[in-house]
């Protein structure tokens, strides 16, 4: 006779933070022309944070991950100490280069038309939409697969980028809100139990 091991089953609980960088200490918001637009973007990716008063995690993460742009390191530094993984595939959406027309607007003007040019096809010197997509799908990959051995996984991330996570985690089962935080500092909590034999 043949004895099978006896196989127990268990919940693995799969727990991924997404957190918006803290704020940017960036002057550039002002009328500017198209050429110059893409100078303060530059100049916006490089920036230092505005560091406040916050009260660190109760609980700190198994595994905290981080973008490749300067506001996503220094805020898993100000969360948490430092990171463990980074990656450019947690970057930012990328924004196209604007036409040089003859017209000054706000800062603010020529990044609304920028990301909607974007969203709509354009992709001059930059990511298209459609690349953009595919990349947070990898992203994602790599958050689960940091969490699948039980490990909390916080990722200091961006808030376009945050957005379209999300929506992959909610398609693989996890459980969350359809809008996570556009707030500097706040986590969004997704969470996924699998069943795992012992």
């Amino acid at each position: 006779m043949i004895h099978l091991p006896l196989v127990m089953t268990t919940d693995l609980l799969q727990v991924i933070a997404l957190y918006r960088h803290g704020k940017v200490r960036f002057d550039g918001w002002k009328w500017t022309s198209p050429e110059k637009f893409r100078q303060l973007v530059v100049a916006y990716d490089n920036g230092a944070i505005v560091v406040p008063n916050i009260r660190s995690p109760q609980a700190t993460p198994g595994r905290i991950v981080v973008s490749t742009l300067p506001r996503s390191v220094a805020s898993a530094h100000v969360l948490f100490g430092g990171h463990d993984f980074k990656s450019d595939l947690f970057r930012e959406a990328e924004l196209p280069t604007l036409p040089a027309i003859p017209v000054v607007l706000p800062t603010i003007a020529w990044f609304v038309v920028s990301r909607l040019l974007w969203r709509f096809g354009r992709r001059t010197d930059c990511e298209g939409y459609s690349d953009f997509k595919s990349r947070a799908a990898l992203a994602t990959d790599i958050l689960i697969d940091h969490c699948s051995d039980g490990k909390s996984v916080a990722l200091v991330g961006h808030a376009l980028l945050n957005r379209e996570i999300a929506r992959e985690l909610r398609k693989r089962g996890f459980h969350g809100p359809h809008n996570p935080s556009q707030s500097y500092w706040v986590p969004s909590i997704f969470r996924r139990s699998n069943r795992v034999d012992t």
